[in-house]
């Protein structure tokens, strides 16, 4: 029956065998009948049995890039990622973390770490998006500074990043200027002078980030509107009317 093409009854004689009977060539013909009827769990419980062939190979790599098209089989693929792994190498979390993030899914953040640069960079605004509430800001900022590590030009990483560090920079700012204004005198006002320079390097430091992300999309009105506030916070009024004039 294999041999005449008839997979699906070939596969049922098959599964009809004793395991003992099975040798390698049952097993593998066995796999191959299962993929012609699109029954890829037997496909890979079979293979599990063999060495498999460049054939068998080929048959595994074109269901892992074609993952789109059998979604309904996913779970084949994350029941068994180990055996797929050992097939078909990196392609196997590289794939998972695609379908995930083009149907967005949040499993994509249990397999995100395992998938190749390219793939985490293309796939990171919507696994941040994911991590955002789950993590602390330590925990983030490491993760994008990883993202960073990735794609130097990670929007997303580098729009949080210069936020988080303009965030703190505020903060410390109004601190200070409450604690001078409570009691101006000689010593408040060289402690602020102090203050204000540790201020202004973590200004400078968000500006580092939030330039790359205007650059990156000057249509970003949020990112112009920090920057003007920085620029005026570090004395730069003149940077600041240019960016002035880009708010629509």
């Amino acid at each position: 029956m294999y041999n005449k093409a008839e997979y699906a009854n070939a596969l049922i004689a098959y599964q009809a065998l004793d395991s003992a009977s099975r040798d390698s060539a049952v097993y593998h013909n066995m796999a191959l009948s299962a993929f012609m009827v699109q029954n890829f769990t037997i496909a890979v419980e079979a293979t599990r049995n063999i060495t498999p062939d460049s054939i068998l190979k080929v048959k595994f790599n074109n269901f892992i890039d074609s993952l789109n098209t059998y979604s309904s089989q996913i779970a084949v693929v994350e029941n068994n990622t180990d055996f797929f792994q050992q097939i078909v190498g990196q392609k196997v979390y590289d794939k998972l973390v695609l379908y995930y993030d083009s149907r967005e899914d949040s499993k994509l953040v249990d397999v995100y770490s395992k998938a190749s640069a390219q793939v985490r960079s293309e796939c990171f605004p919507k696994y941040f998006s994911f991590v955002r509430n789950e993590k602390s800001n330590t925990e983030l900022i490491q993760v994008c500074k990883n993202a960073l590590a990735d794609n130097k030009n990670q929007i997303v990483a580098l729009k949080y990043l210069g936020v988080q560090n303009y965030n703190v920079a505020e903060a410390d700012y109004k601190k200070a200027m409450d604690e001078y204004n409570r009691k101006k005198n000689n010593t408040t006002y060289s402690y602020l002078r102090r203050d204000l320079k540790r201020i202004s390097a973590v200004y400078v430091k968000s500006r580092e980030y939030l330039d790359k992300v205007h650059k990156l999309d000057p249509e970003d009105m949020q990112t112009i509107k920090y920057l003007i506030n920085i620029n005026n916070r570090l004395d730069q009024p003149a940077k600041a009317k240019a960016l002035q004039r880009l708010l629509k």
